[in-house]
C-alpha cells in the first residue's frame, strides 16, 4: 500500500496481479525444500532438525469410521503451523529473480505490481508475468489462473489486459488479500463495512452466550474477540471518511450498550487509529 499510494500520488497509475497457486502449500517436494534452505545457508544441526521434522510423516483417510491404509506423505509443508510459510517462502524465494516489477510474497499469497503509464511499460510487466509463469512450471507450482486476478489503479489507468499461458486474467475491483480488501480507489470503505459485520457478529455471540454482562466482562470480551477485527492492519487501510468511522463507531457503541448499567447512558466518542 505504500508503494501503490506513493505511485498514485505521483499521478502514475499502477497494475497489480494477485497469483494463486495452485495447492500450494503441499505442492513443494520435501527433497527440493531441504535443498532450498541448503541454499540460502541453513545448514547443520538445523538443518537436520528440520529434516527430521518433515520426514517420516504419513497420512491416511478415515471417513465414518472406515479408513485408508497409510501413505508417505512426500511433498509440502504441515499446515497450521509456524514454520510452515516460512519453509514455503524459502521453496519460492527465487520467483522474482529474473524480473524487473516488484513481487511481494507472504506464505503462499504471491502480488506482482509495476508502473504502467504506456503500453511498452504494459509490455515489460507482460513479459515478467511470463517469466514467472516459465518459473512456476519449472519448479512444478502451477499457477490456477482462473482464481489470477489484475486489479488498476490510478485515475487515468489504461487498464491493460494481461494472460499467463494465454489465458487473459480477469480484472476486479476488490481484492481481499492477507484479510484486507485493496479497493481500486484505495478507499477502505469495503474493508471497514467487512470489519464492522465480523465485529457484529461477534457481539452477537457475545449476547446470546451471557445472561448477564457486567462492565469489566464485556471490555474483556471486547478488547479480546471484538476489537481485533476492527484494528487488524489499519495501518494499511486507516479510514478517513467521517460516514466510513460511523460504520465502526456503531460497533462500539453497540458493545457499551450491552452493559446492563450503561444501556440508558448517551454514547459519547469516535473512532481513532
Amino acid at each position: 500500500m505504500e508503494d501503490v499510494t506513493s505511485s498514485v500520488n505521483r499521478q502514475k497509475s499502477v497494475d497489480v496481479v494477485f497469483l494463486d497457486i495452485q495447492k500450494a502449500l503441499i505442492k513443494c517436494p520435501t527433497s527440493v525444500s531441504l535443498l532450498r534452505l541448503k541454499s540460502i545457508g541453513v545448514n547443520g544441526n538445523l538443518l537436520s532438525w528440520i529434516e527430521n521434522w518433515l520426514g517420516n510423516r504419513k497420512q491416511r483417510v478415515v471417513i465414518k469410521g472406515c479408513a485408508s491404509s497409510w501413505q508417505d506423505v512426500t511433498s509440502g509443508v504441515p499446515q497450521g503451523s509456524v514454520l510452515g510459510p516460512l519453509l514455503f517462502v524459502a521453496y519460492i524465494n527465487d520467483i522474482d529473480g529474473d524480473i524487473f516489477c516488484t513481487a511481494k510474497k507472504f506464505a503462499d499469497d504471491t502480488k506482482l505490481y509495476s508502473e504502467v503509464s504506456s503500453k511498452s511499460d504494459s509490455e515489460k510487466f507482460q513479459t515478467d508475468l511470463d517469466k514467472v509463469f516459465s518459473w512456476s512450471q519449472g519448479w512444478h507450482m502451477p499457477f490456477n489462473i482462473d482464481k489470477c486476478e489484475v486489479i488498476h489503479i490510478g485515475s487515468s489507468n489504461q487498464k491493460y489486459t494481461y494472460n499467463l499461458n494465454g489465458v487473459e486474467l480477469q480484472e476486479v475491483f476488490v481484492e481481499r488479500d492477507l484479510g484486507i480488501y485493496i479497493d481500486s480507489s484505495l478507499q477502505p470503505s469495503k474493508h471497514c463495512l467487512e470489519a464492522a459485520k465480523r465485529g457484529n457478529r461477534v457481539l452477537g455471540m457475545i449476547n446470546r452466550n451471557f445472561s448477564f454482562l457486567k462492565e469489566d466482562i464485556v471490555v474483556r470480551l471486547y478488547k479480546q474477540l471484538v476489537r481485533p477485527h476492527l484494528e487488524y492492519a489499519v495501518q494499511a487501510w486507516n479510514p478517513y471518511f467521517a460516514k466510513v468511522k460511523e460504520v465502526l463507531v456503531k460497533v462500539q457503541r453497540r458493545a457499551t450498550r450491552m452493559i446492563s448499567s450503561l444501556k440508558s447512558v448517551p454514547y459519547i466518542g469516535g473512532y481513532s487509529c
